[in-house]
């Protein structure tokens, strides 16, 4: 952008001088007659005129530039913002996930938890059995 900005204004500037320079070319040349000091400012006039329509034409042109990169700014700042919520919904996904998995664990370190517990307590019942034939045996041998 700056680089045509600097060839629109070279351009402008070269104009501004080829007419500067045919103005001071035609007051030169009707001297000699009444009409000089009129012609001089009538083409004083124009140069203004065509000076002032190319700095506006150049105003508009730096404008629409301007506007350009602006809106290729906002796209991009538009395409990062999407990109990040993507990749945001991604991460939730993966921690939900993540989660899900440790519940998981948990639930089996509980059920195991709960088997070792009938475990135990099978082998106290075991021993209970064990107690009760001991006892059998002793008052099986003390009555006889």
């Amino acid at each position: 952008m700056q680089h045509t900005d600097k060839q629109q204004q070279q351009q402008q500037q070269q104009q501004q001088r080829r007419q500067t320079d045919s103005s001071s070319s035609s007051s030169s040349s009707s001297k000699g007659n009444g009409q000089t000091a009129a012609a001089a400012a009538q083409a004083a006039k124009e140069t203004d005129r065509k000076r002032d329509r190319q700095k506006q034409q150049q105003q508009r042109q730096t404008n629409s530039c301007c506007s350009i990169r602006k809106n290729s700014e906002q796209q991009q700042q538009q395409q990062q913002q999407n990109k990040q919520t993507q990749t945001d919904k991604k991460t939730n996904k993966q921690q939900q996930q993540q989660q899900q998995q440790q519940q998981q664990q948990q639930q089996q370190q509980q059920q195991q938890q709960q088997q070792q517990q009938q475990q135990q307590q099978q082998q106290q019942q075991q021993q209970q059995q064990q107690q009760q034939q001991q006892q059998q045996q002793k008052l099986t041998t003390s009555s006889s």
